[in-house]
């Protein structure tokens, strides 16, 4: 049987939140208590040589995979048949090249260039007023860009009428930005100046059992 490993971190619950939203769908999730050593350990190095999660595995199918919107496209494609949470290219080009463009957006500007650096120096600098500046002017910028894209959706969704694995992407990190920032001075109050990025954030976080799987213990 396939096997999901991840735990509850930011990158972590992506695909844990498809694979239970995809209720039937044959995989089993390997949950590390967070944070472990066995990430570093050999018989895991093996499947992922970055030493991260999350990592998926199907040895049916010769397919060992890391990056976590990498997991989120795969997931989605092989497993979520009925496309209640991701949109085909042959189902419809625009938006699934507008998907992947988010997922690109999200990985890349919000999660690697953003949210990394605020996770790492309110640890261990939260003092730090230029690194903190440079965070908050580009949380800003990204949280601009999202409320534009957000203005224009008549669903309140990212993407087209339904909530897609874009919606499951920037949910994880943002809810990681809260869990990290609040209280600090690396907080921003979205709920003042996004109130859109609001809206769709409880939205999101009410979708199904989504609330329930994100606030599952983590690590400080």
């Amino acid at each position: 049987m396939a096997t999901l490993y991840t735990a509850p971190t930011g990158n972590g619950r992506k695909p844990l939140i498809l694979v239970r939203l995809l209720k039937e769908a044959p995989i089993k999730v390997h949950l590390f208590k967070w944070p472990t050593p066995e990430v570093k350990q050999e018989w895991y190095l093996k499947l992922n040589p970055n030493g991260l999660i999350p990592t998926f595995v199907d040895p049916s199918k010769e397919i060992e995979l890391y990056e976590s919107n990498n997991l989120l496209e795969y997931l989605a494609f092989t497993y979520d048949t009925e496309r209640k949470f991701h949109y085909s290219l042959d189902e419809s080009p625009q938006l699934h090249w507008q998907q992947n463009q988010w997922l690109f957006f999200q990985g890349t500007q919000y999660a690697a260039h953003t949210l990394a650096i605020a996770v790492i120096y309110t640890k261990k600098n939260p003092n730090d007023a230029f690194t903190r500046e440079f965070t908050l002017k580009n949380f800003n910028s990204i949280f601009t860009t999202l409320e534009t894209q957000l203005s224009k959706s008549e669903s309140g969704w990212f993407i087209g009428d339904k909530f897609t694995i874009v919606d499951i992407a920037f949910l994880c990190d943002e809810h990681r930005r809260r869990e990290v920032t609040r209280g600090t001075d690396w907080w921003i109050d979205v709920e003042a100046k996004y109130p859109r990025i609001e809206e769709w954030y409880q939205r999101a976080l009410n979708f199904e059992n989504v609330k329930q799987i994100l606030e599952e213990p983590i690590s400080s």
